[in-house]
């Protein structure tokens, strides 16, 4: 699809410089494929700690995440280089902290992920009992994964309170309330992927039953349980779950589900974690809706960064002044043979300290969340041959 529009662009750039303004006339286009996603906690707590053995285990999980496509881990803590050590994912979230000041939830993709962020859970139980959930900031983290051009899907990674007293299930119970409200702000009308260690089975009235009450299905009840749901009080699921939701233009189906626990074990047949891996292969079927594309920016940079800049290779330009209605903005590399290698970065304009990434790692044809902000500039291009470039920024309707 975005060949088309780079053709498109081409034919009409003289216009739009003039015009300021282009509307895309390329039909819908059927978008198909699938990916393979893994969750899995890895008991990465201090060795002395755990009730597993991290300290030598973790190095030998790393090489083994890479025959997934996205992997969701919790409890990522105090082996973190352990675990990426052998990774090949392109695209790593960045490690929170240790035990005790992280939230142990990390991710690798081979798809590009914007927006990543994590969240605290607003209520907790226990400090020295009660499986001790308070004593690291458990929560949830939030990105946006690109699974093929301009198809997004939006995946959660989460660590649920531990724990059988009354008080810890009403604290899940809150905790995937908060969740659930947090799709209903971030995600709406988009496909949604919640993983991660529930600590919850849908036997249990009032907690993880909560998503399929709004309408999520379940992995393994679709592969292996007909796509029932248990009931209350009734057994089979596991507490590591993938559960997820179609949106409106992307349609999720699962096609394969696994405890792939055989391959994840130590040359002596013991598991690497105190938790078996979960993984699935999706399908997914979208229909590329017909685009209304304005020209909001046209900036030139350099193919390095400027004289007596680190990092800054053009001037400052904005995105303020984008049509009602704006859903995400496309960026397109234009004035360079090497347009479809270059990446870059926007950082903001910040006085006094230190310019913040805005959006990290685009490329032609890249589509981000709408910012709004008049002092922001590309930076630290790379593979543009030492020549300069023009970014054209869209507001996609």
């Amino acid at each position: 699809m975005k060949k088309i529009y780079i053709l498109v662009f081409s034919f009409i750039i003289s216009s739009l410089i003039l015009s300021n303004q282009y509307s895309s006339l390329a039909k819908a286009e059927e978008i198909e494929g699938e990916f393979s996603l893994l969750t899995y906690n890895v008991a990465g707590l201090w060795d002395p700690v755990s009730s597993s053995n991290p300290a030598k285990n973790t190095i030998l999980i790393s090489p083994k995440l890479n025959n997934y496509d996205i992997v969701l881990v919790q409890e990522d803590f105090n082996y973190h280089s352990d675990l990426i050590e052998k990774v090949d994912h392109p695209y790593l979230s960045s490690h929170s902290g240790t035990m005790g000041f992280g939230d142990g939830l990390n991710r690798f993709s081979i798809f590009l992920f914007i927006d990543f962020k994590r969240e605290d859970w607003d209520d907790c139980n226990g400090v020295f009992d009660a499986a001790n959930d308070c004593l690291t900031p458990k929560g949830f983290s939030f990105a946006r994964h690109e699974i093929s051009d301009g198809v997004f899907v939006d995946i959660y990674n989460l660590h649920a309170d531990a724990g059988g007293s009354q008080d810890d299930k009403n604290v899940r119970k809150k905790n995937f309330q908060q969740l659930l409200s947090k799709i209903d702000q971030w995600s709406e009308g988009n496909a949604v992927i919640v993983t991660g260690d529930f600590n919850s089975k849908y036997k249990a009235e009032g907690e993880v039953r909560q998503f399929a009450d709004a309408g999520f299905s379940d992995a393994w009840a679709d592969f292996e349980n007909g796509g029932i749901i248990p009931g209350i009080g009734e057994s089979g699921d596991r507490i590591d779950k993938i559960i997820y939701r179609s949106g409106e233009s992307l349609q999720l189906s699962v096609k394969d589900y696994a405890v792939p626990n055989e391959d994840f074990l130590d040359s002596n047949g013991k598991e690497l974690s105190d938790h078996q891996p979960v993984s699935a292969i999706f399908e997914y079927h979208a229909e590329e809706p017909v685009e209304q594309l304005t020209l909001i920016a046209s900036i030139a940079s350099n193919g390095e960064p400027q004289p007596g800049q680190k990092h800054r290779s053009s001037n400052n330009f904005s995105t303020v002044n984008i049509p009602s209605g704006t859903e995400k903005l496309y960026w397109e590399i234009v004035n360079n043979s090497n347009a479809d290698t270059i990446s870059f970065r926007v950082k903001e304009d910040i006085s006094l300290w230190t310019d913040p990434i805005i959006f990290n790692f685009l490329k032609n044809g890249s589509y981000t969340s709408v910012v709004k902000n008049d002092s922001i500039y590309i930076s630290d291009p790379t593979s543009t041959g030492g020549n300069s470039f023009t970014v054209n920024v869209y507001a996609v309707e």
